[in-house]
């Protein structure tokens, strides 16, 4: 878990779980007055059943071990008010009954990261298509896309099953940097890991001394200028001289 610069306290939001480390800054909490409400469980920070392994100044990191004939319903929670999964994920699914999209990730890759004993799926050259093959989801393969769509992910090929996800590199140009088995390309990913970008309702309301980031057309993100800590937010901490303590900024 990472380590988080301290938060201002407001008095209707509960910002620590458990231990002193795991106090996260504004506008994230463990109460119903919190903007940003995630869980605490035994001290650890979860978003639904999934570990939240980081928080930074634009994103969340979470954890998505690899299982299988998990639903892919169990994504839902990572589609919150103010947070969801980013464009920078792809994401394996299984049981589909249509193709995903018109490439793969191949076989020796899926075994290099993930342990897929007791698993029914088969290498994708086979003769059997999709359905019990690991099939990779991109939000868009041709362009970035900030956010992924949760209905888009259940509709396009029909998949029952979330087997875990990547966080895909993108290159000068904004296209997805695939794989191929003939390929020599090579590209560092994140394996068992979900983004999420997350953000706050309404017009940017930031400390003078911090830089408003609009997100998604509706929301926006605040973070301090160099040479400033804080959360950024006019409504918590703001902005004041010093070191950054959150990583990730």
């Amino acid at each position: 878990m990472s380590h988080f610069f301290p938060a201002a306290e407001a008095n209707n939001c509960n910002r620590s779980c458990g231990e002193v480390e795991n106090k996260v800054p504004y506008p994230f909490g463990f109460s119903d007055g919190c903007k940003i409400k995630l869980n605490c469980s035994e001290n650890e920070i979860h978003i639904g059943d999934f570990l939240v392994q980081s928080l930074t100044s634009d994103s969340i990191l979470v954890s998505l071990p690899a299982t299988c004939n998990r639903s892919i319903d169990a994504l839902n929670p990572l589609f919150g008010t103010n947070f969801a999964v980013t464009g920078r994920n792809g994401l394996l699914l299984g049981n589909c009954s249509q193709p995903v999209d018109d490439f793969t990730i191949p076989s020796n890759l899926i075994n290099s990261f993930f342990n897929t004993d007791g698993c029914d799926f088969e290498d994708r050259n086979s003769s059997d298509n999709y359905n019990h093959n690991i099939s990779y989801y991109a939000e868009a393969k041709d362009c970035y896309v900030e956010f992924s769509n949760y209905e888009n992910i259940r509709e396009r090929g029909h998949c029952s099953f979330l087997f875990s996800s990547i966080m895909v590199n993108w290159n000068q140009n904004g296209s997805s940097i695939i794989v191929t088995e003939n390929s020599s390309m090579s590209v560092e990913v994140q394996a068992q890991k979900v983004e999420l970008g997350w953000w706050l309702p309404g017009v940017c309301n930031c400390d003078p001394n911090a830089k408003c980031t609009p997100v998604n057309g509706t929301g926006f993100r605040c973070k301090c200028q160099k040479g400033y800590s804080g959360d950024g937010f006019a409504e918590g901490e703001g902005c004041k001289r010093g070191k950054f303590f959150i990583s990730g900024n």
